[in-house]
C-alpha cells in the first residue's frame, strides 16, 4: 500500500510540475504582448489600467492558477465584486450592482444577449432580446419570475417607449391573474388608475379613480354578463309552424298553460356557457287574446314579454333574457289563448 502510494504521489508532482511549466510559459508570452501594447493615455472615464497594473492582474492570475492546479478537488468560494461569475456558487453583486452590456450596433449572432434556460432548444423568438429566461423541460416550469415584498413594490417591470411594454402568449390563455381576497372596494389600499385584480368571487375589477382607495369598476364576474354580441343577421331557432325553419323543433300553436323549452344555442358563436341573449318574439295566427312570457330558468316571472288582444293578429317585440345552458321557456297564457310562435336570436351576452 505504501509503494502504490508513494508512486501516485509521484505522478501528482509530475503532472503538477508539467502544468506549472505551461503556465510559466503562457504567462511569459501574456508580459511580452503587454510590453509591446501602446501605453493607452487616460480617457473621459478616467486613468485607464496601464501595463504595470495589468501585469500585476496577470502575475496574481497565473499564480492563483498555478496553486489551483495542486489542489485536488477544491470547490471555488463565491464570488465578490471585481472577480468572475462562478456557475454553482452565490455571487454578491456589491452594492455598485453587475451590468453586461452589448454596445455593438447588431444584433448578437444567437438574437440573445443574456439567455438562461434549462437545455438548449431551437430559435424561441423572432425578436433581438436583451433577457431570455426559458423552460423547456419538465424540470423547470417558470421562464422568468419576478418577486417584490416592497409596499408597493412591483414584481415585474415592463417598459416600451416605442412599442408595446407586455406581450403574452399561452396554449391554454394569455394571461392569468389569481383570485386574491376580497372585492376592492371593502379594502384600505391606496387606489390606483388602471390597477385590475380578480377577487375570490371570480369578478373583474379596474381601477378608474386613485382617490382614496379608488374608485373600481366591475367589468365582470360570475354573476355579470360579458360583452354584448349583436350578430350580423338576426338568427332563426324556432317557428311552431309546420314545414318552416328550423324543422327539428317541436311544431304546432302554443294554447293557454303551454310551456316549452327553446335551445338558443344553433345561434351562431351561442354558447351553453352564454350569460344571456337578445331575441325578438313574434306571435302569428292567434284566435282571441292572449300572452307569451319569456325567461331563463325557475317559475314564470309575473311579467310578460308580449300581448296580443285580438284574434288573427301577427306582432313581434324584443326581449333580453338571461340564459338556463343555452335555452329559455316559453308559456302562452290568456283564457282561450292559441298562437304561433317565431323566435329569432338578434345578439348574445357571453
Amino acid at each position: 500500500m505504501d509503494e502504490e502510494l508513494s508512486a501516485r504521489l509521484l505522478d501528482a508532482d509530475a503532472r503538477m510540475a508539467d502544468r506549472v511549466e505551461e503556465l510559466e510559459s503562457e504567462l511569459a508570452t501574456l508580459r511580452s504582448r503587454v510590453a509591446a501594447a501602446p501605453r493607452p493615455d487616460a480617457g473621459a472615464n478616467g486613468p485607464t489600467t496601464d501595463r504595470r497594473h495589468l501585469l500585476r492582474a496577470l502575475g496574481v492570475a497565473a499564480g492563483g492558477a498555478v496553486v489551483g492546479a495542486g489542489v485536488v478537488g477544491a470547490t471555488p468560494a463565491a464570488a465578490t465584486d471585481g472577480q468572475s461569475l462562478i456557475v454553482g456558487q452565490t455571487n454578491t453583486a456589491g452594492p455598485p450592482g453587475t451590468q453586461l452590456l452589448h454596445t455593438s450596433n447588431t444584433p448578437p449572432p444567437s438574437g440573445t444577449i443574456l439567455r438562461v434556460a434549462d437545455q438548449e432548444a431551437s430559435q424561441y423568438a423572432s425578436n433581438t432580446v436583451a433577457l431570455a429566461g426559458c423552460a423547456y423541460g419538465n424540470a423547470v416550469d417558470v421562464g422568468v419570475y419576478g418577486y417584490s415584498e416592497a409596499s408597493g413594490g412591483l414584481g415585474v417591470v415592463a417598459v416600451s417607449e416605442g412599442g408595446v411594454g407586455l406581450r403574452a402568449h399561452g396554449e391554454v390563455a394569455n394571461l392569468l391573474l389569481d383570485p386574491t381576497g376580497v372585492p376592492p372596494q371593502e379594502r384600505v389600499n391606496d387606489g390606483q388608475v388602471g390597477l385590475v385584480m380578480v377577487d375570490t368571487e371570480g369578478d373583474l375589477w379596474v381601477c378608474v379613480e386613485a382617490a382614496g382607495s379608488g374608485t373600481w369598476r366591475r367589468l365582470t364576474g360570475a354573476t355579470t354578463t360579458g360583452g354584448l354580441t349583436l350578430l350580423p343577421t338576426p338568427v332563426r331557432v324556432y317557428d311552431s309552424r309546420p314545414g318552416k325553419a328550423p324543422l327539428g323543433v317541436q311544431k304546432g300553436q302554443m294554447v293557454a298553460n303551454d310551456q316549452r323549452t327553446i335551445d338558443l344555442t344553433p345561434a351562431a358563436d351561442l354558447m351553453d356557457s352564454s350569460a344571456a341573449a337578445v331575441v325578438n318574439v313574434t306571435v302569428t295566427g292567434t284566435s282571441s287574446g292572449g300572452f307569451l312570457k319569456v325567461w331563463g330558468s325557475g317559475p314564470p316571472p309575473s311579467a310578460s314579454s308580449i300581448n296580443w288582444f285580438q284574434a288573427g293578429s301577427s306582432m313581434a317585440n324584443g326581449a333580453t333574457v338571461a340564459l338556463d345552458a343555452g335555452t329559455i321557456q316559453v308559456r302562452c297564457g290568456g283564457t282561450g289563448a292559441a298562437t304561433d310562435v317565431i323566435i329569432d336570436v338578434t345578439g348574445y351576452y357571453a
